[in-house]
């Protein structure tokens, strides 16, 4: 086996690979950790009001802290919401009740 055909069999294993692990690593960034992990930084909470809003969504940022929650812990109230509103409209129109 010549190494052209090497390397065009390996090109499918490690795109492969790489596919699983980014997959895999968004649906863990999705869902941990369900408690803010990082640090506290002085000033940070008073200055978070005049950021940006998209900086202002990041988790931890309002609070006065850089670090990470997962997004569907961090965002649990507007989920269950949404989830409850969807629910509820597939059960019946606000007449039907």
């Amino acid at each position: 086996m010549d190494s052209d055909t090497l390397a065009l069999l390996t090109i499918p294993l490690f795109s492969g690979a790489i596919g699983y692990l980014t997959n895999w690593s968004g649906v863990w960034m999705l869902f941990y950790p369900v408690q803010f992990a990082g640090v506290r930084v002085a000033g940070l909470r008073s200055l978070a009001g005049l950021l940006p809003r998209r900086i202002q969504q990041i988790p931890g940022v309002m609070q006065g802290g850089l670090g990470w929650q997962g997004i569907l812990p961090s965002r649990a109230a507007k989920v269950g919401s949404i989830a409850v509103d969807k629910g509820i409209a597939k059960l019946g129109s606000p007449a039907d009740f």
